[in-house]
């Protein structure tokens, strides 16, 4: 017999889930606390690369615009905390 251990998610991917139960097709969020500089770094950079045709996948965007915010920021916990909840399409 397995014992059922009690699962404690995270709040962000619950916050993250809220959206899309909302309607949200995708959720960009930072899973921990980052410099205000280097964040609107990485979204200008985002909104950068999304302008570029990708096939509707915004994680390929995303994972642009971390590679072009590490090296401006080489601080793992200035950049690493973002994750895009949802499906590509």
């Amino acid at each position: 017999m397995i014992s059922e251990m009690p699962v404690y998610p995270i709040a962000g991917i619950r916050l993250a889930r809220s959206f899309m139960l909302a309607g949200a097709n995708h959720v960009i969020m930072s899973l921990w606390s980052v410099d205000d500089e280097a964040t609107a770094y990485l979204m200008n950079r985002f909104l950068f690369h999304l302008q570029k045709p990708s096939r509707f996948m915004p994680s390929e965007p995303l994972r642009q615009a971390i590679r072009d915010t590490r090296k401006k920021f080489p601080k793992p916990s200035q950049w690493a905390s973002f994750s895009l909840f949802g499906i590509d399409y």
